[in-house]
């Protein structure tokens, strides 16, 4: 079931970069070699070099090592190869370091086994996510080496308010978060008080949409159907949604393939 999102001015392309640096990280720290697969065609030595300081600016390091190699390989005596070198002892070293500071936040999340599906759930570790409660959260499922994001968000109430949308504004821009009204909406009443939520696995957009809270002081949600109900996302729940978007790109680094859901 792939959900699609409505997205505003808000820009994904930072998130976007980190998640695919990160599929990388683990070749990059052991000194893989790129797999130079495309096709022979006659370079000069400027050339390569122009597009080593390009790959370099870019941090693309799968096509920092091709250019290393094609050096290596026709100009074994460049001097650029100490500078195309250098740049990759550098990213190596920048990338072991994020992958230290993900391993930390992915270490502190609350991890769920369910053996009759072969499923693993890693939650936020700051506050048990109940329906009854007014909470915007991410959390991760795992089947072997494929991982997916998925979100949880909910309202609660002495009254109904029947919403049908749910908008988040992040920094100047805002974003819809698409779901279906009828199959993903879920409601519950107890002691007096209603519940309504969204409970669901998310693809990449909705994802890095949301993965950007933390980094804004006056993020905000919106629900919105028959009455409206607004907000702003506290503290703890940008602490949460950063551990465990940190604890999802150290999944994707040391292997792990990120998915749609079902």
């Amino acid at each position: 079931m792939k959900k699609v999102v409505k997205y505003g001015c808000l820009s994904i392309l930072a998130i976007w970069g980190i998640l695919f640096v990160a599929s990388f990280v683990i070749h990059l720290i052991k000194g893989g070699k790129g797999d130079n697969t495309e096709e022979q065609t006659v370079e000069t030595k400027d050339s390569i070099v122009h597009k080593m300081h390009f790959y370099y600016g870019a941090e693309d390091t799968t096509s920092l090592i091709t250019m290393q190699s094609k050096l290596m390989e026709k100009y074994p005596d460049a001097a650029e190869l100490d500078t195309i070198n250098g740049y990759l002892s550098e990213l190596r070293e920048k990338y072991a370091m994020l992958q230290a500071e993900w391993k930390v936040s992915f270490d502190k999340l609350k991890v769920k086994k369910d053996e009759f599906k072969n499923t693993t759930w890693y939650e936020n570790p700051y506050f048990t996510h109940n329906v009854f409660s007014n909470n915007v959260s991410l959390y991760i499922g795992r089947k072997g080496d494929k991982i997916w994001p998925c979100a949880k968000i909910s309202y609660t109430g002495s009254d109904w308010i029947f919403f049908d949308e749910i908008t988040f504004l992040i920094g100047q821009g805002t974003f819809t978060f698409a779901f279906n009204k009828h199959k993903d909406r879920e409601t519950e009443v107890s002691g007096g008080r209603v519940a309504e939520w969204v409970n669901m696995g998310i693809d990449q957009y909705p994802f890095s949409y949301i993965a950007d809270i933390p980094e804004f002081d006056n993020a905000k949600i919106r629900m919105s159907g028959k009455y409206t109900h607004d907000r702003s996302i506290t503290n703890t729940e940008k602490k949460a949604i950063r551990d465990v978007v940190n604890g999802y790109r150290y999944l994707l680094s040391t292997g792990c393939t990120g998915m749609s859901p079902d």
